[in-house]
């Protein structure tokens, strides 16, 4: 399954990379992500919760000192399910970033296979954090064009 989000935060791509690299800030609101560790220079180890008691591990990478571009690669190292996919930034204005979110999974379990075709729980999870994301930053004051909003409107997801 592939899925694809964008979203906008009104702020430069380095203020929002560098918001959004700062797991620790908004971790509590993201309520199904079970632990992030640090690893190094640029990578940490994520820990997930997915419904019916599934669960994925992976690893994030930074890559923009490698490619140039802001952005992160992300895979799968444990667990249930199987992802790979890029979170990329692109400055629509000096003042508004445009997050994009690519992700292709691939779910070990035929029931699990079965529950995402008919409720979508891939997509849902990802929605669910990326609302998670949302509350912190207008928490914080900052003016976000909401990712349920945009995403109904910017998102598709495929079979593979």
């Amino acid at each position: 399954m592939i899925l694809h989000k964008i979203f906008h935060l009104h702020m430069s791509v380095d203020q929002a990379r560098h918001r959004l690299a700062n797991v620790q800030a908004y971790r509590h609101r993201l309520t199904d992500i079970e632990q992030v560790d640090f690893s190094g220079e640029g990578t940490s180890h994520w820990r997930v919760r997915l419904p019916f008691g599934f669960k994925a591990e992976f690893m994030l990478t930074d890559v923009c000192s490698d490619h140039g571009a802001p952005g992160w690669l992300f895979k799968s190292i444990e667990g249930n399910v199987e992802t790979l996919g890029t979170v990329s930034f692109h400055a629509v204005r000096p003042d508004l970033a445009e997050v994009e979110l690519l992700m292709n999974y691939e779910i070990c379990s035929p029931l699990w296979r079965a529950l995402d075709a008919v409720f979508h729980l891939g997509e849902r999870f990802v929605v669910k954090q990326l609302r998670g994301l949302r509350r912190h930053f207008e928490s914080q004051a900052t003016t976000v064009r909401g990712p349920a909003r945009v995403l109904a409107h910017r998102m598709t997801a495929a079979t593979t």
